[in-house]
């Protein structure tokens, strides 16, 4: 189906979208989401930078468990790639047979980084953590959910992290 994404419906509802009630959309109940416990320990740190963010704009859900993880994966992947380009350098000499330099090529770590911009860039604006995600969000007390009391939002604002199972 070609056109734009449909936007969540926190996000819309946020923006002032009054076509949101009339896509009849499933409404889950905001909750933070627990970490996969598959997640890597630098994409553990991310998860443990984002969701407090998320929390505080309240576009979380159970669901998005998944499109999380996979945003902290990206962005531990993104940062990894970025330090072996600081350590290896954005390009490497090409030697012929007698260690004479013949050309000089991109390292692979250069696509790798913008490859995973890219796919970080779509996953921040699909959460709103984009500038222009975020010109389209009015937030105000009418649009606000209730808590899922079994959301980890509590331990987030109170206290240290609960650990995943």
């Amino acid at each position: 189906m070609p056109g734009r994404n449909p936007k969540p419906v926190p996000l819309a509802r946020l923006s002032g979208d009054r076509r949101v009630a009339a896509r009849n959309p499933v409404d889950m109940p905001f909750a933070v989401p627990v970490a996969p416990n598959w997640l890597t320990k630098e994409a553990s740190r991310e998860w443990d930078e984002i969701t407090p963010v998320l929390a505080r704009m309240r576009v979380l859900t159970e669901a998005d468990r998944i499109a999380l993880a996979q945003l902290c994966d990206y962005l531990a992947r993104w940062k990894h790639a970025a330090a072996m380009i600081d350590k290896q350098g954005y390009a490497y000499p090409v030697k012929d047979a007698g260690g004479r330099v013949i050309a000089v090529k991109r390292s692979p770590y250069v696509a790798i980084h913008l490859e995973y911009g890219v796919m970080i860039q779509r996953l921040l604006s699909q959460f709103g953590m984009t500038p222009s995600a975020r010109a389209r969000i009015t937030q105000n007390e009418a649009t606000k959910e209730a808590t899922n009391i079994f959301s980890r939002l509590a331990a987030i604002q109170s206290g240290p992290r609960l650990e995943s199972a």
